[in-house]
């Protein structure tokens, strides 16, 4: 059975976990080294751990492609 949701930060993304369907808990936000960006760690009661890769568009200054210009 999936916890209670808690409650996050609206910029905090909301990740399931796809092994038992609990909400991932926000472990680490880190550079990506190979390119300009970050990547976020979510870990999971469970033990399953998920790395999100986030890259910045070049020139646009924020790292969300769908409000770049």
């Amino acid at each position: 059975m999936p916890a209670p949701e808690r409650t996050l930060h609206p910029a905090i993304p909301r990740v399931t976990c796809p092994r038992c369907g609990s909400l991932m808990r926000l472990a680490q936000i880190g550079p990506a080294f190979a390119d300009d960006g970050e990547t976020e760690t979510f870990d999971c009661t469970c033990g399953f751990t998920y790395n999100h890769t986030i890259r910045q568009a070049r020139g646009s200054g924020h790292s969300d492609p769908a409000n770049a210009a």
